[in-house]
């Protein structure tokens, strides 16, 4: 029988990664999130580039981290994945542009682009209030549609 000696150091055993708890602001920024993005691909219900209705996503014109634009209703489309990832985001400046003006209006597609410029922060009960009235608007704008 083979003995292998015993370890001169203790092994020391890692601690379990603990998470994160998320802040109740990142809760509401996902509920809000989560709810403009469900209604806008009902309210489409195909890509607005090439008509499909597979791997739809909610794009945003103006970035998600344009506070100020990120849940507004004329900032977001209904693309599908390979639209959205692969012509929009090359030509974010050329069609998706001309697609915005002549969807908005020249004075609306201005109106947008102030606000993406602004520098905004919702505080946990603006966003609390803002995710009713989204709810509330989501419900007409479904209503409308269907």
């Amino acid at each position: 029988m083979i003995r292998f000696p015993k370890p001169t150091k203790k092994i020391k055993q890692k601690k379990p990664i603990r998470r994160q708890r998320k802040t109740e602001r990142a809760e509401w920024i996902r509920a809000l999130d989560k709810l403009v993005s469900e209604t806008v691909r009902k309210r489409d219900k195909r890509c607005l580039r090439c008509g499909s209705t597979k791997r739809l996503t909610c794009s945003h014109f103006w970035n998600r981290n344009k506070i100020g634009t990120r849940w507004r209703w004329e900032n977001l489309d209904t693309f599908c994945m390979p639209c959205h990832f692969y012509h929009l985001e090359k030509q974010k400046h050329d069609w998706y542009r001309d697609f915005k003006l002549k969807q908005l209006g020249e004075s609306e597609y201005l109106q947008l682009e102030y606000e993406a410029s602004r520098l905004t922060k919702f505080t946990v009960n603006e966003l609390k209030v803002l995710y009713k009235v989204l709810t509330e608007e989501a419900k007409m704008i479904l209503d409308k549609k269907l």
